[in-house]
């Protein structure tokens, strides 16, 4: 751990544009998200599960601790698709932007919550936003509903840091963080041309 953080080679920040036409609905998002459950909120961890905490490197847990730790993580991961809630990476940022809309920041570890994604959507709000590996692996776009794979601006300069040249040109690299930056809080109309695979939620 750093500065609070806890330091892995794998998180996934996921940045989202949430809207809904009930404003409750956007205040719901954010009293979860500030109360660091944001997932649970959606998803519920079953409350025989639920008291159980994460485990902080460095602190001596015990092996009864530490079962109820790993079956609280399991659950999640099948569950939520990741196996914490938002709050133990570098990035959770919040903007209220209005009654309607609102946007998150976070990270999660190894996968993105897809099955939360799944939930909002279920429950009418739109989502758009972007989804990146910090290990270069991946990364999505997610467009009304659909995730859209491009490459990820951190594989590109990892690869190129790793080979010692640019496996696109400079110009390139740019041009695709401006798309990514543009379609996350873009406007419904736009256009958004796919450059891989899809998936709808």
């Amino acid at each position: 751990i750093q500065n609070g953080v806890i330091e892995m080679p794998n998180w996934v920040t996921s940045t989202l544009k949430l809207t809904h036409n009930n404003p409750d609905a956007i205040d719901d998002i954010e009293y979860a998200f500030s109360e660091w459950r944001f997932f649970d909120a959606f998803i519920p961890c079953p409350s025989e599960l639920r008291d159980t905490e994460q485990h902080i490197a460095g602190v001596q847990e015990t092996d009864i601790q530490r079962g109820k730790r790993l079956a609280r993580e399991a659950w999640q991961e099948e569950n939520w698709d990741t196996k914490w809630d938002v709050g133990f990476g570098e990035f959770n940022d919040l903007d209220h932007v209005g009654m309607f809309e609102i946007h998150l920041t976070f990270q999660t570890p190894k996968n993105p919550p897809i099955a939360i994604f799944e939930v909002l959507k279920k429950l009418g709000f739109g989502i758009r936003g972007h989804v990146d590996a910090e290990n270069g692996k991946f990364a999505f776009l997610i467009i009304d509903g659909t995730l859209i794979e491009v490459p990820s601006c951190r594989g590109v300069l990892a690869r190129a840091e790793e080979q010692s040249v640019y496996a696109l040109p400079k110009d390139e690299v740019h041009r695709i963080e401006r798309e990514v930056r543009r379609t996350v809080f873009a406007n419904d109309e736009d256009e958004i041309n796919p450059i891989a695979h899809h998936r709808d939620l």
